[in-house]
């Protein structure tokens, strides 16, 4: 895991000025692609329901749509709720909007990254494994999916000041950092297959939050 983190380390802190620069495919999903995803998600919830595609404000769901998100959204109060921080629980919060578009936004983000990775079919074989040979990270037995995944928890690392992140926690609309990785993954089914979590374990709930 440490080698892990060390060799995409190396990727993030490449110079920015560099022409040459390349980063893995599945860096590029995991971490441009989740947050632009995370962004677009925010037109579909508690706030952006009420703007039309023009950006004037209207509320465009029906009856239906509001009770059926509103049902949904209440799943993951309750699972960020259980949720221990410094020995605190987490905050409710009625909005969830953050926490949905974390949520969409992994999973989006790992669905355009198998799209592409359909896409390499159209290619030679040859030219294929190569690519595909550029997926993985030497010395480290772990799939491409499998570093997909580790990607998106790489990117969540932070060394926060102690009081502020505590009096943070309390506050904001977003989750600590270690839950921006623990609940939308534990919601993705796609990710407990990949890793083999067994069903019932934290990692692998029988019931997953989901809106979209």
């Amino acid at each position: 895991m440490h080698n892990f983190f060390h060799k995409c380390n190396e990727y993030k802190h490449k110079s920015k000025f560099s022409k040459n620069l390349q980063y893995i495919t599945f860096y590029k999903f995991t971490r441009l692609g989740s947050l632009l995803a995370h962004e677009l998600i925010h037109g579909f919830d508690d706030m952006g329901r009420h703007f039309d595609t023009a950006g004037s404000e209207q509320t465009w769901w029906d009856s239906n749509s509001t009770d059926a998100f509103n049902e949904r959204k209440r799943c993951f109060k309750r699972q960020y709720s259980l949720y221990r921080y410094n020995g605190n629980y987490l905050p409710p919060n009625e909005l969830q909007a953050e926490n949905i578009a974390d949520n969409g936004g992994i999973q989006l983000a790992y669905k355009a990254y198998r799209k592409w990775i359909v896409t390499l079919n159209d290619i030679t074989p040859l030219k294929r494994e190569r690519v595909l040979a550029l997926e993985t990270l030497p010395n480290l037995n772990f799939t491409s999916k499998q570093l997909f995944f580790l990607a998106f928890a790489q990117f969540w690392c932070n060394n926060v000041d102690t009081h502020f992140r505590d009096k943070v926690s309390l506050i904001s609309l977003h989750a600590p950092a270690k839950y921006r990785v623990i609940g939308p993954l534990a919601n993705f089914q796609s990710f407990a297959e990949e890793f083999h979590c067994d069903t019932g374990t934290t990692m692998n709930p029988k019931h997953k939050c989901k809106i979209f």
